[in-house]
């Protein structure tokens, strides 16, 4: 088949790391984190080099730009996996240098963008995100289809960051709203979806199962992993449902959400404190209270601040017991500890 390039770049200096022209024809995208705010020149500068013996086919920096280092009809070294690359368009996307690493609005808007410029020259009218590793390699996507794969399905990394990973979905939804096909997008069931994204959260920071298995225990015990969860009593009390007292708090119309002494969350944070410091974390993010990604962060944040003694444990634990018992004990600390 005949290949192009996006009309998108701006900025091109093609890297000599590349395995030659691709073996399989493209059906996948895969977005990346370049874990920093590059510029186009200074990540193709660092591509140009043999020594750093990896590359990608487009860069967004931090401005938004869109820049080639390998052409489409090459395949790059960038995901840890010769057979994903032989048949991924791979992005690198400026984002934060620190977890979850974001990127900025224009980076992400010229994402989508991309994707969608990179489906119509591919004949691709649908993109698809099944947020399930073996579920996606085992997909035979038709000749209009084009599947998104990460990073983190083939080496142990984090990319591209748990912010990106979040919205693997939405860039679904949105490229496949633009290529004008009104089909129903293929993903992962809603719930399996929230327990695979909090695995992988806890997982990629901690890095021993037993740990993660651990903390991620204790929260379906406390919320049933749900981060719009009220605590069941109160909800029979005030006769009010999850979802009307975080359209209250969301909208400012529940003041006593601070000091009403109420679990709510994943964690169900009752103490006046720490839900201050929730609904303040929630605020500076701009989301919901209720944002599964923003109280993963903020009880990650809690861990690192306040806890370290736990993060040891979760890291190091021989068994979920160990790790569920630190997390119970010196954590949650519930009011019963049965």
């Amino acid at each position: 088949m005949g290949y192009t390039n996006s009309p998108m770049v701006v900025y091109t200096k093609l890297s000599p790391n590349h395995s030659g022209q691709r073996t399989q024809q493209i059906s996948r995208i895969s977005p990346h984190c370049v874990v920093g705010q590059a510029t186009a020149e200074g990540l193709g500068d660092w591509f140009s080099k043999k020594s750093t013996q990896a590359s990608s086919n487009y860069g967004i920096d931090r401005n938004g730009r869109v820049a080639l280092y390998v052409e489409e009809k090459n395949r790059s070294w960038c995901t840890s996996s010769a057979e994903n690359d032989q048949r991924a368009i791979t992005i690198e996307c400026a984002s934060d240098s620190t977890e979850p690493y974001a990127f900025k609005d224009i980076v992400y808007q010229k994402l989508i963008k991309l994707c969608t410029d990179i489906c119509k020259r591919n004949g691709k009218k649908v993109l698809i995100w099944f947020g399930d590793k073996q579920k996606t390699l085992n997909y035979q996507p038709k000749s209009d289809e084009m599947i998104l794969t990460v990073h983190r399905w083939f080496a142990n990394k984090s990319c591209p960051g748990d912010w990106m990973y979040a919205r693997m979905g939405d860039l679904a939804q949105k490229v496949t709203t633009t290529l004008g096909d009104t089909a129903e997008v293929p993903v992962a069931e809603p719930v399996k979806d929230t327990e695979r994204q909090i695995w992988d959260y806890l997982f990629g920071r901690i890095g021993n199962a037993y740990g993660a298995a651990g903390l991620m225990g204790n929260l379906y015990a406390e919320s049933g992993l749900r981060p719009n969860n009220l605590q069941n009593s109160f909800e029979k009390k005030l006769n009010i449902t999850d979802e009307e007292y975080t359209k209250l708090v969301d909208g400012g119309n529940y003041p006593e959400f601070i000091a009403d002494k109420v679990g709510y969350g994943l964690a169900q944070w009752t103490f006046w404190s720490r839900k201050q410091a929730l609904l303040d974390f929630a605020k500076d993010r701009g989301v919901s209270i209720a944002d599964l990604q923003m109280q993963l962060d903020f009880m990650w944040k809690e861990l690192n601040d306040s806890h370290p003694a736990v993060l040891i444990v979760l890291k190091e634990a021989k068994s979920v017991r160990e790790a569920s018992d630190a997390v119970l004990l010196w954590y949650e600390r519930p009011a019963d500890q049965s």
